[in-house]
Order: C-alpha cells, then sequence, then structure tokens
C-alpha cells in the first residue's frame, strides 16, 4: 500500500531530477549536456529523497498516539506543508546546481 507520504517522497525526487534535466537541456544541445544534468539531477534526488524520508520519520514517530486528533492533525498538516514547500526548494536547488555543473564543465 502506497501512503501519501510515499508520493511526497516520490514527488521530491521526481522535481529535482526533472528540474536538473531541463536546466541542462536549457543551456544548449547536446548529449554531454543531458547526461551531466541527469547525473547531478540524481545526486540531489537521492539527498531530497533521503531527508524528506527522514524528516517524516522524526516527525511522524513522535506523534503520540494519546494526542487529541486535532493536535495530530494539525502537525501532520504543518509537515505535509513544509513538504510541499521543500518539493519546490528541491525543483530550484537542483536547476541552479545543474547550470553551474553544465556552465562549469562544458565552459
Amino acid at each position: 500500500m502506497v501512503s501519501l507520504w510515499d508520493l511526497v517522497t516520490l514527488f521530491s525526487g521526481c522535481t529535482a531530477l526533472g528540474a536538473a534535466i531541463a536546466a541542462a537541456k536549457s543551456t544548449g544541445t547536446g548529449g554531454n549536456r543531458i547526461v551531466i544534468g541527469s547525473v547531478v539531477g540524481a545526486l540531489i534526488a537521492i539527498a531530497c529523497v533521503s531527508a524528506v524520508r527522514a524528516a517524516g520519520r522524526h516527525v511522524f514517530l513522535r506523534m503520540l498516539p494519546g494526542e487529541e486528533g486535532t493536535v495530530r492533525e494539525s502537525k501532520a498538516r504543518l509537515v505535509y506543508l513544509a513538504a510541499a514547500v521543500w518539493i519546490v526548494l528541491s525543483g530550484i536547488l537542483a536547476a541552479k546546481a545543474a547550470l553551474f555543473v553544465v556552465r562549469l564543465t562544458l565552459s
């Protein structure tokens, strides 16, 4: 069974990978750019997925079973909001990193 948190984790990795490849392709044509963008994107995607997984594990394990439902629900909403912001930031970070590495290596 796939949970919503698993999908959020997947989105964080895919966003980073896709943004890095798109940024590398935007610098021009050539297979080298796509390969470099893919490698940079994959490295950042692995880091992003690991960070989201660790944050989710840390927060969701700390939610006490005896807490009120509204307190647990509000904590969960904040975690998902933070994950959504992280997804956007990971895409921006991956795009900037891929542009930097492509320009550095192919200039």
